[in-house]
């Protein structure tokens, strides 16, 4: 594609910018930019919650934003980031009510997190002793003894858990880490892995009204 068909977008308050072709919607372009802005239609035009104000290029107004906006919120560049597709140089504020992710989840200004986060999903490192000659070792039993005063309630297991230990500890390594589900023992692995832990969380609220801007 030609360089006359891409465009430049910058978004505030993040103060990313990048070129995309023309015809790439907000929403896309800010998602290869790691911001996700929050939609409960996931895109669809339906919901009317990811808006976003234009301080600049903002393209003409789209049936669904005419529906969900009123015209003096579309005169002063409000547009949906599901919609609104590019059409030339652009400012694009994100809100605060409309940042979920990347720039939206943490606020720059206050230097932490929107939301609170209450995992149901947690790591544990714990050690075992190492065994001793002439001694019988119960491998399962002194995992769920190391990590059970850190759990409120008794620790459930699945087969797989019991399976892999085994061969696990034969790795060498006296420490292990528990990956935890509240209290069920969903897996162990080798050393101390509480760095990694990612798990997918779903922000829902309610839609707007669908004159409500």
């Amino acid at each position: 594609m030609s360089k006359a068909n891409q465009h430049r977008i910058h978004f505030l308050p993040a103060g990313r910018s990048a070129e995309f072709p023309e015809g790439t919607t907000i929403r896309e372009a800010a998602l290869q930019l790691g911001i996700v802005i929050e939609s409960t239609c996931a895109g669809m035009g339906t919901c009317g919650t990811c808006q976003v104000n234009f301080r600049q290029g903002a393209p003409s107004p789209t049936p669904a934003e005419r529906e969900f906006l009123r015209e003096t919120a579309l005169n002063q560049g409000v547009r949906l980031a599901c919609q609104a597709a590019l059409q030339g140089e652009s400012i694009c504020e994100l809100p605060r009510d409309t940042r979920v992710f990347g720039t939206g989840a943490d606020d720059p200004a206050a230097g932490r997190s929107r939301y609170s986060l209450d995992p149901d999903l947690r790591k544990l490192h714990f050690e075992l002793p190492l065994p001793r000659s002439g001694e019988k070792y119960f491998y399962l039993e002194q995992v769920l003894a190391a990590i059970q005063p850190q759990v409120d309630e008794k620790i459930e297991y699945d087969f797989p858990v019991i399976r892999d230990l085994p061969a696990l500890l034969r790795s060498g390594r006296p420490d292990l880490t528990a990956v935890l589900d509240r209290r069920r023992l969903l897996a162990l692995e080798s050393g101390d892995t509480r760095g990694n832990c990612y798990g997918i969380a779903w922000i829902s609220a309610p839609p707007p009204s669908r004159r409500g801007c």
